[in-house]
């Protein structure tokens, strides 16, 4: 029961926006490129004071995204005995100590964006902290530690083509990643992503509520607009299909308990988003 799980998590927030500046995010146009941390005794506090501790999701957007603090805040959660999933970058992986530490804390897992398996496509929307060629590497120091992967992936990046959809099923299901989240790329509002687009006559779809990280609102440069649509739609069928969530998942016993259903929870949600795409077509 979908309702049930989510009722079990308590979010938390220990920490404000994100060091790095990515072209197509809004998080940091929002609170602009100022991290800013709250006091762990309070982090610790409001910890405490929770009816049920089950499982916390901290919901900053990159919770070790000044080292020291999370180091500091690892250091405060191990006596409580807590498990918690959270939000962080592939940077995590060349700390040893920092993620040694977030393993000792109850990390259970770590939604991060690995975003293209492109150089090119990395360098274009400003993701300097990423180096595709050590993303395999990166994987196996954080598997080791205990912890398992959300990689979250954006398709329609200027040099995606038509071969990005299965190059990036294989690198997930060959790396063994619990969990994927797919996105298309889309130009949010506030967004140095927009006003490129906007500069370029690339936006095709004006109404916000088209932006939804699902549908294409903006003309691709080697994709056609059906394509792009098309070979999202089948990445996340495929990815929910019940012979991938379990050659993925099943390997990490450890976080099997988490992952797994996670995984029917997207399932669910991949299928009545492909029925809706289905649907809207049709009209």
């Amino acid at each position: 029961n979908g309702n049930k799980y989510y009722d079990e998590v308590n979010m938390v927030q220990t920490t404000r926006g994100c060091p790095f500046n990515c072209d197509f995010c809004s998080v940091s146009d929002f609170y602009g490129r100022t991290y800013r941390t709250r006091p762990i005794p309070d982090v610790i506090r409001e910890i405490k004071e929770l009816s049920n501790r089950t499982m916390i999701f901290f919901v900053d957007d990159n919770i070790a995204g000044r080292p020291a603090y999370a180091k500091k805040l690892f250091k405060a959660l191990i006596p409580l005995n807590i498990k918690w999933f959270g939000q962080g970058s592939v940077m995590i992986a060349r700390d040893r100590e920092l993620l040694e530490l977030a393993a000792r804390s109850g990390c259970l897992g770590l939604f991060m964006g690995f975003e293209s398996l492109s150089s090119s496509n990395l360098r274009q929307v400003g993701k300097a902290t990423n180096n595709v060629r050590n993303y395999s590497t990166v994987i196996k120091k954080i598997h080791g530690s205990g912890i398992g992967i959300v990689g979250a992936f954006i398709f329609g990046l200027d040099s995606d083509d038509d071969g990005v959809f299965e190059e990036t099923v294989r690198f997930i299901e060959n790396n063994q990643l619990e969990l994927a989240s797919f996105a298309i790329l889309t130009p949010l509002p506030g967004t140095r992503l927009l006003k490129s687009m906007q500069e370029q006559g690339r936006i095709i779809e004006l109404d916000w509520a088209k932006y939804t990280l699902g549908e294409v609102v903006f003309r691709p440069k080697l994709l056609t607009v059906d394509q792009l649509q098309d070979g999202y739609n089948w990445t996340r069928k495929h990815m929910s299909s019940y012979s991938s969530i379990f050659r993925r998942t099943l390997h990490f016993r450890k976080t099997a308990l988490l992952s797994l259903p996670l995984n029917l929870l997207m399932r669910k949600s991949s299928r009545k988003f492909l029925k809706n795409t289905r649907a809207s077509r049709r009209a």
